[in-house]
């Protein structure tokens, strides 16, 4: 299986485990409900490799990082400078990857 059917794969699950806990669990109901859209919008990202542009793509992941920022803070009775920082880093570093994996070919 290739890294992309992997990634799918991957995502389907967190976003089965993001959908699941949004009814068990109360704290972060917003971040949590902002991370399953996002691992179910990877999903369908990574499905359709080829039709997506990268200036699409960057702007989608402009959108995602702002609402991700967005429900953390309003979850939160107080704004937690480094909570939100550590967010950014590792939404940031799961749109890299799947921006890697869309547009960057392999060297051989």
């Amino acid at each position: 299986m290739t890294d992309t059917g992997w990634s799918i794969i991957l995502n389907a699950v967190a976003a089965l485990g993001f959908a699941i806990s949004l009814f068990y669990y109360d704290p972060f109901f917003y971040t949590r409900m902002m991370a399953c859209l996002f691992a179910l919008s990877e999903v369908v990202i990574l499905l359709q490799k080829g039709r997506i542009k990268k200036s699409v793509y960057i702007v989608y992941s402009i959108i995602i990082l702002f609402l991700m920022v967005i429900a953390n803070q309003y979850d939160q009775d107080r704004v937690d400078v480094w909570q939100t920082i550590i967010l950014c880093i590792c939404v940031f570093t799961l749109l890299r990857t799947t921006y890697r994996s869309l547009y960057h070919k392999p060297c051989t």
